[in-house]
């Protein structure tokens, strides 16, 4: 994929994931309730649009993503994470080397999830119309929760809505 192939989805996620802070909380909600970030970030990205989802409607972005997610992205972060302990008789900076270029397969992999979900729903019909972008985002991953059956971490749900409702600039 090049720059051209960059969709408003990934450069929302590239720019808010990388504002301070949020990263670690995207990563303690995967951690402590096994959710996919790229689902939360879409979730994010529809709030300042308004748009509320159903319980269906996160249920079908769930299934749209959870072949990719467990085929793909899931093997290529735990081959990622199985590298950060260097094995015997291996050089370390070789271990390093390798384990940097699955970190590029495995945000290509992202990527490619993404796209998927911005193809997949129109902005402007997905969900309800909602309130301001705090409300929405909360809202959004209230449901998703529901659906993992798993909260969020509070302090770290709290972080990411007042981060979005500050909007991007």
């Amino acid at each position: 994929m090049t720059d051209s192939d960059e969709t408003p989805l990934w450069l929302f996620s590239l720019k808010f994931y990388s504002l301070e802070g949020v990263r670690e909380s995207l990563l303690a909600c995967q951690d402590c309730s096994g959710a996919n970030i790229n689902i939360v970030l879409f979730m994010l990205w529809i709030a300042p649009h308004r748009r509320v989802l159903s319980l269906d409607e996160v249920r079908e972005i769930v299934s749209l993503t959870r072949s990719w997610s467990k085929n793909v992205v899931f093997p290529l972060r735990k081959i990622r994470q199985s590298l950060k302990k260097t094995e015997e008789g291996i050089v370390a900076k070789d271990s390093a080397l390798l384990r940097e270029k699955i970190k590029m397969l495995e945000l290509e992999a992202e990527k490619i999830e993404q796209r998927a979900l911005f193809e997949a729903y129109d902005i402007n019909c997905i969900g309800k119309l909602g309130l301001e972008t705090g409300a929405t985002a909360k809202a959004n991953l209230k449901i998703y929760e529901q659906l993992l059956k798993a909260p969020f971490p509070e302090p770290n749900l709290e972080f990411i809505v007042e981060t979005i409702s500050r909007g991007l600039h």
